[in-house]
Parts: C-alpha cells; sequence; structure tokens
C-alpha cells in the first residue's frame, strides 16, 4: 500500500475512532447549518454516474472512430455532460476548507482542543481535494472548447480519457471527503436524514451501460 493510501487511512481513523463529543447547542447550529448542504453537494457527486455508448457524430467526424461516447447522469441530480459534473464538484468544495476553519476556531475558542485537532487532518483533505479540481477544471475546459472549434477526433479521442481518469479520482476523493465529514458530525453528534426522495432514488441508480471507470 502506498505512503498516500495510508495517509488517508490514518486520516479517517483519526476522526472516526473517538468517543462522541458534546458541544453547545449554538456552535451544535453552527456545524450543522455550514456541512448540511455541503453533504447534500457530495451526496449528488457520488451518486453520479458515468456510461458508455456508442460513438455519435457530434459534429465530429466519426469514420474509423472507435473510443465510446461517456455520458454523465445522476438519479437525484440534472446533469449529462462532464462539465456539469466538475462545476458540482467544484461549487462543493469552494470555501469548504475555509468553513472547516471557523468551525475549527470555534472549537479552539472555547479552549476544546480535542475536536479541533480532529478537524486538521479534514482541513488539509478539503484542501487537496479542492486543489486537484481547480488544476483540472480550466485546462480540460480549454481542451473541451478547442475541439467544439477544431472538430479533432484526436484531441475528442484524448478528452474522454482524460474525463474518465478525472471523472474516477473524484468519484473516490468525494466519496473518502463526504465519509471524513460525516464522521467528524457524528463526533460532535450532528446529524441529519438526506430527503427520502432523494435517498431511494440513489439507492436505485442503475444502468445497462454504466462503466466501472
Amino acid at each position: 500500500m502506498s505512503a498516500t493510501n495510508n495517509q488517508s487511512d490514518q486520516t479517517e481513523e483519526s476522526v472516526t475512532k473517538q468517543v462522541p463529543f458534546h458541544v453547545n447547542t449554538e456552535l451544535h447550529s453552527d456545524i450543522e447549518k455550514l456541512m448540511k448542504p455541503r453533504i447534500e453537494m457530495l451526496q449528488k457527486i457520488v451518486t453520479t454516474r458515468m456510461s458508455s455508448e456508442a460513438p455519435t457524430a457530434n459534429g465530429i467526424e466519426t469514420e474509423g472512430y472507435w473510443w465510446p461516447e461517456c455520458r454523465i447522469y445522476s438519479p437525484i441530480h440534472y446533469m449529462s455532460e462532464m462539465n456539469d459534473f466538475m462545476s458540482l464538484t467544484r461549487n462543493a468544495l469552494i470555501c469548504l476548507t475555509e468553513e472547516l476553519q471557523v468551525i475549527q476556531a470555534k472549537f479552539q475558542d472555547l479552549n476544546e482542543s480535542e475536536p479541533s485537532e480532529k478537524l486538521g487532518p479534514l482541513v488539509s483533505y478539503a484542501e487537496k481535494c479542492y486543489s486537484y479540481c481547480k488544476m483540472q477544471f480550466y485546462p480540460r475546459n480549454r481542451l473541451h472548447h478547442k475541439i467544439i472549434k477544431t472538430k479533432n477526433i484526436e484531441d475528442h479521442t484524448i478528452l474522454k480519457i482524460i474525463d474518465e481518469i478525472i471523472f474516477t479520482t473524484l468519484q473516490m476523493r468525494m466519496t473518502r471527503l463526504k465519509s471524513m465529514i460525516e464522521d467528524f458530525c457524528a463526533l460532535v453528534e450532528v446529524k441529519w436524514d438526506l430527503n427520502e426522495k432523494d435517498a431511494a432514488a440513489a439507492a436505485g441508480a442503475t444502468s445497462p451501460n454504466e462503466t466501472s471507470v
């Protein structure tokens, strides 16, 4: 197992293997207000799927073109393209680090060092996730817009490969991030239920053409 995986596993363990910590009503409310919208966005991301479909024209010459098209879809949030997925992911991550630091500072103001220390790895991981998403977002969009203009098959194929890599990486990281946030919220006894309709749709999300990317 790589050093990165070991570090990530230790990060999760540092949050999960703890006795619940009681917080005052005001801080409890603040954590819920800040983290609930994040969890809801992350839920949409982790239930998103990528499916492979037969190549279509899309304005590009397709003779001899063999790479399958990739379609993005979610049972609880409308999206159809990789741009939709990356935009949602970026929105879920923007300012998350700062919000976690606000919570951390409030624990420090209360001289509660234990929960503050537990937030440290989560803050670091959220920042790494955002840095990766931001690093991929603009180069990927530039290539996408270039393809719209040039209709180049080689660039189109490269984009599909890049999209599969980005999608797989972001899904893996967002799943881990969501779990870490939920574990921390459980530590401070902040709980909420997902929308029943969304939860049912997510549980039943399947596609006959879905690929494991």
